[in-house]
């Protein structure tokens, strides 16, 4: 893995918005109470934010560049 430094914030951020998700669903899985929408909202954040660092970490070298003529 050669630019795992690059992966790493983009998997804590799933990672915490997992957490998150389960902070918002748990009452609700559990004992059929309410659901917690500041919970999911944080959790949709962390998701997006760490989708957008992962989409950043894959981004292209651009490869060669053409010769110059």
């Amino acid at each position: 893995m050669k630019n795992w430094k690059k992966t790493v914030p983009a998997i804590l951020f799933a990672i915490a918005g997992v957490v998150f998700l389960f902070a918002g669903l748990e009452e609700r899985v559990i004992d059929g109470g309410p659901v917690r929408f500041n919970w999911l909202s944080l959790s949709f954040l962390y998701f997006a934010v760490g989708f957008v660092f992962f989409a950043r970490g894959r981004k292209s070298g651009g490869g060669t560049k053409p010769p110059n003529a």
